[in-house]
C-alpha cells in the first residue's frame, strides 16, 4: 500500500488486493483530511497494486501507477487535475532493453517493483521505475530512459548510469529537486543531476 500527503495536507492511500483472497483494495484510491474518516476517491478499473504521487504545489494534481490484472494491460499510469473526479492514462515508457516489452516497463513485476514520483516543484516532471528508471518532462506524454540495469543488447549503447534492477523508491533531496536517492534491490543510489 502507498500513502502520500498532498499540498493541502490531505492524506491519500493507494490500495492493493489481498494475496489471500484475491479481493480487496486493488486500484482504489482513498483520501482523508482527519486521519479517521476515509473517502473513496476513485477505482482504477482492472487494477491491483496502486502507487500514487502528488503535486508539491497543486492539491488536485496527482499521478498513479497501477498493476494491471490482465496481460493486455500489465501496468498503466494515470493522471488527474481535479482530485480523481476525472482522470486519463498517460503513455508508457518503452525500455531500451530488448527483453522488456513496450507495454510493460516493469517486465511483469509491477506487483514488486513499481515506483512513481513527481518533481516537488514541477508537476510535469514525472519519474517511474520498474526494471529501469524513466523521466517525463511533459506529464507522461513522452519518456526518456535515465538508468539501465545491465549492458544487455541495446542497453550497451545507452549512455545512462547503471542502477540495479527492481526500482522501489525515489526521494528528492529537500530543496534540490534535481537530486535524489533511489532504493533498489541492489541498494541505494544517489543522483546529483536527474536531468
Amino acid at each position: 500500500n502507498d500513502f502520500e500527503v498532498a499540498a493541502d495536507n490531505t492524506l491519500y492511500f493507494g490500495g492493493i488486493r489481498s494475496s489471500f483472497i484475491a479481493t480487496g483494495l486493488g486500484g482504489r484510491i482513498f483520501s482523508t483530511t482527519d486521519g479517521d474518516t476515509w473517502e473513496l476517491k476513485t477505482i482504477l478499473t482492472a487494477s491491483n497494486r496502486t502507487q500514487i504521487a502528488v503535486s508539491g504545489t497543486d492539491p488536485d494534481k496527482m499521478y498513479a501507477a497501477a498493476q494491471g490484472l490482465t496481460g493486455t494491460t500489465p501496468v498503466r499510469i494515470f493522471v488527474t487535475d481535479d482530485g480523481w473526479d476525472t482522470f486519463t492514462t498517460t503513455n508508457l515508457p518503452n525500455d531500451a532493453d530488448l527483453g522488456i516489452p513496450a507495454s510493460d516497463y516493469t517486465r511483469g513485476q509491477s506487483f514488486y517493483d513499481l515506483m512513481l514520483a513527481v518533481d516537488p516543484t514541477n508537476d510535469d516532471i514525472v519519474y517511474v521505475g520498474g526494471i529501469d528508471m524513466h523521466r517525463s518532462t511533459n506529464g507522461g506524454n513522452s519518456w526518456t530512459q535515465i538508468s539501465k540495469w545491465s549492458n544487455n543488447p541495446n542497453l550497451n549503447t545507452l549512455s545512462v548510469p547503471f542502477v540495479h534492477a527492481d526500482i522501489h523508491e525515489m526521494e528528492f533531496r529537500p530543496g534540490f529537486p534535481n537530486e535524489s536517492l533511489t532504493g533498489t534491490d541492489g541498494g541505494t543510489y544517489y543522483a546529483n543531476s536527474l536531468s
